[in-house]
């Protein structure tokens, strides 16, 4: 380690930061934050002032003969986190310079001392003098001095208010004000010590932190002002989104229910706009389940936002950064601890920076996580401080996701956010649950659909009635046979429509685009295959095709196509078929699915003369499964399906669907929806009785897993990762880089040239090179949870750990077959560029070892 810039230039850096940025913020969040914040930022590192800080820098000891005194006095056994030491300095200053209470002092002192992402909690730390290790309060004086010289610059120790044991907002909202401006801070490519005078100049400082906001771009945007909805959707609005503009105008809290393809999205964006130009909302962060839905989302929210703002919007997810082409990396001296500059570069160089940017869309899970115990969970608060936030298809989340969704939605309005939830298939209980209220008596049945609904100050508003829905649109339900309907689709196809099948699991999805592959005659339209197990450039190639193919645009549209998905096609996306199979799903899954059947008018009809839903019919009839009395045989009659939905809802839903010939949308969602997940005490088959225990007792489970993991207290935190802590029902995944060849020069990526071989700097083109040709396997797959690179040779080794977090390996590509290390014996991969990645295991050869009969297929 090389000594770099000193505590007290690198506090004053920091504090002129955290000054800028509280003068840039909007009123309504620069509120939020308590007085003296750029004080407080100041003093964050005052505990670099301390032994066991100092005592890490040999070379420093060394210059200034230190060496033998570090030693003799023990400094290498002192507390070496100097967070700890600032947070200790600062809660006895503000008790003694502001006579603030000692439980408060500790809040406050705790929300400076956990920069680094972790909290420490009162009695973490101690002086050293009282773990009998020899200490000098010359230290504590020197730790004081600073203090006193920083407050002359940004102002005395504020007097800052009682904290609310039920509201740290204003907590975090400080703790992520000193955080961001910590990074910025030590950004040498903005406070280089080698362009610095020493000490550096108050002024100089003040200019310098002001440009690199600008230069990061954390300005506040510059909004067209007056346009009508037609001016920024080049459309008039419907009854829906005129509602929503009148209704939607202070912040709170609003619901969005609307049938699939009835424009929730731009109801959303159209109140958001208007929020922000009355001064309620500073930015827009739209959040969804998926990065896929992500993605396509973000295409549209990029073209809304070119009409009132110049600067594109952020993409927020953790693959984003591969499509991102306004990056910039921060540049960091050795002396700032490596956590420090891996986080730093993570936030501003990949997903987590677009949080801060004001107009961001990207998974809901970037947002969950600022209300779980990960690190750096506060910034998240900060970033969405006072932004108008779209939380969109909240109907897909399961229990232990939808009970962080409502804490977050409870932290959004302590925020002054304004949240607006969009859905087409919401229960009317959990409809009231999102909004804070206690359930009405009115019967769910009984309410119009469309409707918007709100809770303002946490007290109900009368919903409002949406009038002028189109005629209801009837779609004949046909069960049938797999193998009868085989020969139906393929006709259907050959006779120009394009047919859309959608499948519960990639394995599922994989075997029929297989068959439907092998009927194929020549001439014949085209099969294609959407799901999750593409290495990414493979993704985003299919994607962006199939998207164009059956979108709005008839130009791009083929005269006839068979596309199999995942539920990567089931919401969110813009595909319009004329005929829908599939299997069967939870009712609201299935109206979605639906959403994408007849989804655009056509110029001219349709090959089909009527819009229909083919379900897959299961093994056994309805009356069978009515009276098979074992748990275990019901699951195993389900099949796969099973192990991704609960299976009492898929009982339930098909008692719903299965006698139907018809299903009229919009009409018929609410009651049908109602019906499938009506409540009942208890149930009077014997087999389905079971199930529903089951499911109830694995929803009272999660909440309390999902209320357990809000303790930022107390909690060790979790790594700051997508996906860790917000979800439960994923399958575990382990990630595999697809390589041609590897060896000591260079890495042969499937879809790339050759990447040379280096392993002493980060390199963004690198990453990104190595990251484009990584796909998740489900975890089960291996033999070992943990993927390995020993395979390869030791230098690419350490290249690929050097660009890619966490655990991977790289598996190398012989035509169309994988072998891996942690494989096992009998067990190869095959990578198709249009089936994707599947698993072969030889006859005889046993399961996994880390497989077992509860783990979930991968579904999407």
């Amino acid at each position: 380690m090389q000594p770099g810039i000193s505590v007290r230039d690198h506090c004053l850096n920091v504090g002129c930061v955290a000054d800028a940025m509280v003068v840039a913020l909007p009123q309504n969040v620069r509120s939020l934050l308590p007085p003296g914040a750029a004080t407080l930022a100041g003093l964050h590192d005052a505990g670099k002032i301390s032994p066991g800080f100092q005592g890490k820098c040999e070379t420093w000891l060394l210059e200034q003969n230190l060496a033998a005194l570090a030693q003799t006095m023990g400094w290498a056994r002192s507390e070496g986190d100097h967070s700890k030491v600032s947070q200790f300095t600062l809660q006895h200053l503000l008790r003694e310079q502001t006579g603030l209470a000692k439980s408060d002092a500790a809040f406050w002192a705790a929300a400076v001392g956990m920069h680094h992402g972790t909290p420490h909690w009162r009695g973490e730390w101690k002086p050293a003098a009282c773990s009998g290790i020899p200490t000098d309060d010359e230290w504590e004086e020197r730790r004081r001095s600073l203090v006193a010289e920083l407050a002359a610059i940004f102002g005395d120790l504020p007097r800052l208010p009682h904290v609310d044991l039920d509201d740290f907002s204003a907590l975090w909202q400080l703790a992520g004000l000193i955080t961001v401006a910590d990074w910025i801070g030590s950004d040498e490519t903005f406070f280089s010590p080698a362009r610095a005078p020493v000490p550096a100049e108050v002024q100089a400082a003040q200019s310098t932190a002001k440009r690199a906001l600008e230069r990061i771009g954390m300005e506040a945007p510059h909004i067209a002002r007056g346009l009508s909805f037609q001016d920024l959707f080049d459309f008039p609005p419907n009854d829906l989104q005129a509602a929503a503009l009148e209704f939607i105008r202070e912040p709170g809290v609003y619901v969005i229910e609307a049938p699939m393809g009835m424009g929730k999205t731009e109801a959303a964006l159209a109140a958001a706009y208007r929020l922000i130009c009355d001064g309620h909302a500073s930015g827009i962060y739209f959040a969804l389940p998926t990065q896929a839905t992500s993605n396509r989302i973000h295409e549209r929210v990029a073209a809304f936002l070119a009409r009132i703002e110049t600067q594109a919007p952020r993409l927020v997810h953790s693959g984003s950064w591969l499509l991102d082409v306004h990056l910039r990396f921060p540049s960091f001296n050795a002396v700032q601890p490596d956590d420090q500059r891996r986080a730093a570069r993570d936030w501003f160089a990949s997903a987590k920076r677009a949080l801060l940017a004001p107009f961001g869309v990207g998974t809901v899970d970037q947002a969950l996580l600022g209300v779980i115990a990960v690190r750096h969970f506060f910034v998240r608060h900060f970033a969405l401080a006072g932004k108008a936030v779209v939380l969109d298809e909240v109907h897909s989340y399961d229990v232990y996701t939808g009970t962080l969704i409502e804490a977050l939605i409870r932290a959004l309005v302590k925020l002054r956010c304004t949240v607006i939830i969009l859905s087409a298939t919401l229960t009317k209980t959990r409809r009231e649950k999102l909004l804070g209220l206690a359930q009405s008596n009115v019967e769910a049945r009984d309410e119009p659909f469309p409707l918007i609904t709100s809770a303002i100050g946490g007290k109900a508003i009368h919903p409002r009635e949406i009038d002028g829905t189109a005629s209801p649109l009837p779609v004949r339900i046909r069960f049938r046979a797999e193998d009868e309907l085989l020969g139906d689709a393929i006709a259907a196809a050959r006779a120009g429509a394009c047919v859309l099948w959608i499948c519960n699991t990639v394995d599922r999805a994989q075997a029929t685009f297989r068959t439907l592959w092998n009927e194929r005659r020549e001439g014949d339209p085209p099969v294609a295959l959407l799901h999750s197990r593409f290495p990414f450039f493979r993704r985003q190639e299919l994607e962006e095709k199939w998207m164009r193919s059956l979108g709005k645009d008839r130009a791009y549209r083929p005269e006839g196509c068979l596309l199999v998905g995942t539920q990567v096609v089931e919401q969110s996306v813009d595909l319009d078929a004329d005929l829908l199979i599939t299997e069967l799903a939870p009712s609201d899954m299935l109206f979605q699915r639906l959403g994408r059947l007849w989804r655009h008018p056509q110029e001219k009809p349709r090959p089909l003369h009527d819009p229909e839903i083919w379900i897959i019919e299961e093994n056994v009839p309805l009356d069978d499964l009515r009276a098979e009395p074992d748990r275990k045989n019901l699951r195993e009659l389900l099949g796969n399906k099973a192990r991704v939905y609960a299976p009492y809802v898929l009982l339930r839903t098909l008692e719903q669907w299965h006698d139907k010939t018809h299903v009229h949308l919009p009409v018929d969602i609410r009651p049908w929806l109602e019906a499938t997940y009506r409540p009942r005490a208890e149930d009077d088959r014997p087999g389905w009785a079971v199930w529903l225990l089951d499911l109830e007792t694995k929803k009272r489970a999660h909440m309390g897993r999902a209320e357990v993991a809000q303790n930022v207290w107390n909690l060790p935190t979790l790594r700051d990762e997508e996906g860790i802590g917000t979800r439960l029902n994923q399958t575990p995944t382990l990630p595999l880089i697809l390589v041609r060849e590897a060896t000591t020069e260079s890495i042969i990526p499937l879809d790339g040239a050759p990447i040379p071989v280096q392993s002493v700097r980060f390199d963004y083109a690198t990453a990104k090179a190595l990251h484009w040709n990584l796909v998740k396997a489900p975890a089960w797959w291996f033999a070992r949870k943990e993927p390995c690179l020993k395979s390869v040779p030791r230098a690419v080794a350490e290249m690929v750990a050097l660009h890619v977090h966490g655990l991977v390996e790289m598996a190398v590509v012989n035509g169309n077959t994988i072998t891996a290390d942690s494989l096992g014996e009998g067990v190869t991969l095959d990578f198709d560029p249009d089936r994707g990645l599947s698993r072969n295991v030889a006859a005889g050869v046993a399961p996994s070892p880390a497989w077992n009969e509860d783990d979930d297929e991968s579904y999407d």
